[in-house]
């Protein structure tokens, strides 16, 4: 973000979004339009991704559930060790992937690639693990260089995703032309 002091007032300052915020905001919201596609085949991904106003309309829609102080972290406590962290997100999508690619809750796990795709040192991720770990989530097991990750860390990131996924779909609502939830 921009802050500038306020030409009227020296005493305020004035935010502005930077075009850089707003293209990662946008990156963001975009890895889950192609998910949302598949799970919606009459939903128009493309033509969303087109849109001018797309981050206006999306965030007019998702500011709902923050302005009703409806958190991911309060409605999935166990993710805090993860989110409440830089690149949080990242490390829990890699260790579950990991984990799907390796067949196995007992995956090898290298630092040094998972920092470059989270985007964070290897130490910050050694601190999320070790957090995780107090956290009854996995086990990190040094020696063989593996992490153990347990049925609790299995669920609390299906359930993480699924109130991930949500949350951007009412975000998606606010968009014209989107169309109807589906009945269940």
């Amino acid at each position: 973000m921009d802050v500038k002091k306020d030409p009227q007032d020296k005493r305020k300052l004035n935010y502005q979004v930077t075009s850089k915020a707003l293209d990662e905001t946008r990156a963001l919201i975009n890895t889950m339009m192609i998910p949302y596609g598949m799970l919606y085949p009459d939903f128009d991904v493309s033509g969303c991704l087109k849109m001018e106003n797309f981050t206006a309309d999306y965030f007019q829609k998702y500011a709902e559930i923050i302005l009703n102080q409806v958190y991911l972290f309060d409605m999935v406590p166990d993710c805090k060790a993860f989110v409440f962290r830089d690149a949080g997100h990242m490390l829990l999508m890699d260790l579950y992937i990991e984990s799907i690619k390796q067949q196995t809750a007992v995956i090898e796990y290298n630092y040094l690639k998972a920092s470059l795709k989270c985007g964070v040192s290897r130490s910050h991720i050694k601190r999320c693990l070790k957090a995780a770990e107090v956290d009854g989530l996995l086990t990190l097991d040094t020696p063989n260089n593996t992490i153990i990750l347990h049925l609790t860390f299995m669920q609390m990131v299906l359930n993480y995703f699924a109130v991930y996924m949500a949350m951007v779909e009412h975000g998606l609502r606010g968009l014209p032309g989107a169309p109807p939830l589906p009945a269940h």
